[in-house]
């Protein structure tokens, strides 16, 4: 990633009510193995700087944004610098 490519991804990161999505930001990132893992960053103020990785069966299967949240695997990053460190980025 290009210090351009980070500084973009962390404003959108930065500023929920540009999201296209809101409350929801889709992310990425490579694993090691070569393929990508999908996630959404969640603007929910309680939440934090908060990933969680979504089966993307639960969307089609009609959940609600809780119920996805709490069936879903979360990690909180202390902050949105963390979270670009650790790899991911807009999607």
């Amino acid at each position: 990633m290009t210090t351009i490519d980070r500084i973009d991804d962390q404003r959108m990161m930065e500023h929920p009510e540009r999201w296209p999505r809101w409350p929801v930001l889709p992310i990425k990132r490579r694993m090691d193995h070569g393929l990508p893992d999908y996630a959404v960053m969640l603007a929910i103020e309680h939440h934090g700087t908060t990933v969680v990785h979504i089966n993307l069966s639960y969307i089609s299967n009609g959940k609600t944004l809780n119920q996805i949240v709490e069936d879903s695997a979360t990690t909180v990053y202390p902050d949105i610098d963390s979270l670009l460190d650790d790899g991911w980025i807009v999607d």
